[in-house]
């Protein structure tokens, strides 16, 4: 049976969770838990997306890839794939903005991950974020992560196109931040490198520096359709 993509339910976010470590525990999330992940650290991230899917329902989609052909006994529940998407579907207001920074920070992080890692990470990102788009609407594609063991069947290209399709209808660019390992696939599908983010993984005790870029695909309408992605 074919890959199926649906949106994720509270009882997925375990899954979630364990998806998002197996497959970027190589990448940043090694920096962030220089110690590993502790079994409070992954109910603190369960917790804290679960907060945030009831917290901001309308403009929050998390979205899960599912394999029917896996086992019912499967270590992710047959998810492969998870991606969150947040829809800014007007320009937003200063006050809009510091409440969503504020809200961030009052979140804290999880009882082992390294905080001034964090701080200093996301603070890149958010410099970014808001030298690119700003207060303009968009579609922010905030995490898009495959199980390793699935690569290459063509999740992520599934959940983008869910991403696009959404953008597309409300004349919106997409916005992301994306690692070595996503960039080419986003650079594939219409994404444009716009900047460096300066972060430099090594003086968190990495041995080797994971540049990330951030990229935009503009808003696209052709002839009244919704683009679709390469094939």
């Amino acid at each position: 049976m074919p890959l199926q993509l649906l949106p994720m339910k509270e009882a997925d976010v375990p899954h979630y969770v364990d998806i998002t470590w197996a497959a970027a525990r190589g990448d940043l999330m090694g920096a962030m838990f220089p110690n590993g992940m502790f079994e409070t650290d992954r109910q603190w991230l369960i917790d804290d997306k679960i907060q945030a899917m009831r917290k901001h329902p309308e403009t929050t989609k998390t979205m899960k890839i599912v394999d029917s052909d896996l086992p019912d006994d499967h270590s992710t529940g047959k998810i492969i794939s998870v991606a969150t998407w947040k829809i800014y579907p007007r320009e937003r207001t200063e006050e809009e903005m510091e409440a969503e920074k504020k809200e961030g920070e009052e979140r804290g992080h999880a009882p082992h991950a390294s905080a001034p890692m964090l701080e200093a990470f996301f603070s890149q990102m958010g410099k970014c974020k808001r030298e690119i788009v700003g207060k303009k609407a968009v579609v922010y594609l905030g995490i898009l992560m495959t199980h390793p063991d699935h690569h290459r069947r063509g999740a992520g290209a599934m959940q983008l196109q869910w991403g696009f399709d959404l953008a597309d209808e409300l004349g919106l660019p997409v916005y992301l931040e994306a690692s070595p390992m996503g960039q080419p696939l986003y650079a594939r599908c219409g994404f444009e490198t716009i900047k460096v983010v300066d972060f430099k993984p090594r003086d968190w005790g990495m041995d080797h520096d994971i540049p990330h870029v951030c990229m935009l695909r503009p808003a696209q309408m052709a002839n009244g359709h919704a683009s679709r992605l390469p094939t």
